[in-house]
């Protein structure tokens, strides 16, 4: 059996009922959007998913193979047919041709990128901009070719479970490694990236840290903030949160003081969202780290991550579209995926330093 598809089944076998934020956020395209994995059924050999509009989307297992394997012939293919010069066959006029060749196949042309969504989200391939011969940008998903070590290093981290009795040391994370967080014996415990968001901005920039921390093979989880129970099985949790009315979100703080204990014990970061960070200069700089003071009551992160969000006039109360008019703010995306991305990686370093 295809090694990548063990690896798809394996994850989303896990995940059914969870709510999953499209990754294709990082194209900027306004194609964010949330959907459900509502259950993989082995008997039809298909995975339903359910829109925010409870519309269902139906894929066969087997369109799903047919996009991995492709992905493993052609590394990077466009999402959809880009109408640029030079621009690679799409997966969706790929995936049209191999099932003009199978019996009893369906595509629905509509489902591709949900598909491309589910082969990026469970760590197989990932997002970003390719580029013609021309030098034209296309959105493009590429598969991860890793090297033998990290494949073995991925394995043996499938087949041991880190103890959660191991009793954590309180370590100063400003010097020094963790204590405890590796031995020779076992693997790193994961990471945890979690958020709240009322929009789903702060969600796409959490699945876009976990990319990051994916693609050097580095187990990370998303969850949001409300269905965090225990934070004892992770070495690093990063909280991202946005920023309403000059305020961080009520369940952020809760989740702090909540958890104190257990987040004084191993390494942290935060991330804040806020459409003031668009027009970033001292002023809003300083506010903002002042606003999250709120958190660094209750835990001493390694690294603070503040990043413009999006504003989109359809998801605003009327009472936040008075104020929007007032303010005289301008609706769009300004999220800089670039700027986020050097961020995650910089947590990735302090992360692979200490634990080293």
């Amino acid at each position: 059996m295809n090694t990548n598809y063990e690896k798809f089944s394996g994850y989303f076998s896990q995940k059914q009922g969870e709510v999953f934020s499209s990754p294709r956020a990082l194209f900027g395209r306004g194609e964010e959007e949330l959907f459900t994995l509502v259950n993989l059924d082995d008997e039809k050999e298909e995975i339903k998913l359910k829109k925010e509009d409870n519309q269902e989307v139906v894929i066969g297992y087997q369109m799903i193979k047919e996009g991995i394997l492709l992905l493993e012939d052609k590394k990077i293919v466009s999402i959809t047919p880009e109408n640029i010069p030079n621009a690679p066959p799409s997966l969706e006029e790929n995936l049209a041709i191999r099932q003009s060749q199978m019996e009893d196949t369906i595509l629905d042309k509509k489902d591709v990128p949900y598909i491309a969504d589910l082969i990026v989200l469970s760590g197989i391939a990932a997002y970003g901009w390719g580029k013609t011969s021309t030098g034209d940008k296309f959105a493009a998903i590429a598969i991860k070719e890793k090297p033998e070590k990290m494949m073995n290093e991925e394995k043996n981290r499938q087949n041991k479970i880190p103890s959660d009795n191991a009793k954590p040391v309180n370590v100063p994370f400003s010097t020094g490694k963790i204590k405890g967080a590796k031995t020779e014996n076992s693997p790193p415990r994961p990471v945890l990236i979690t958020y709240s968001t009322r929009h789903g901005s702060t969600a796409d920039i959490a699945w876009s840290v976990k990319n990051s921390f994916q693609d050097d093979g580095i187990y990370s989880e998303v969850k949001r903030i409300q269905d965090v129970d225990d934070v004892r099985k992770y070495s690093l949790v990063i909280i991202g949160t946005p920023i309403y009315e000059n305020k961080v979100l009520p369940e952020i703080i809760e989740f702090a003081r909540l958890h104190r204990d257990s987040l004084s014990k191993r390494m942290t970061a935060i991330f804040v969202v806020g459409i003031s960070l668009k027009d970033r200069n001292d002023e809003t700089i300083l506010k903002t780290l002042r606003i999250a003071d709120e958190i660094g009551k209750y835990i001493k992160p390694v690294d603070f991550g503040m990043f413009a969000g999006k504003i989109l006039q359809e998801n605003l109360s009327l009472k936040d579209r008075i104020n929007a008019l007032f303010k005289k703010e301008k609706s769009g995306d300004f999220r800089d995926w670039r700027e986020i991305g050097e961020w995650a990686d910089k947590i990735k370093r302090i992360y692979l330093q200490k634990i080293d």
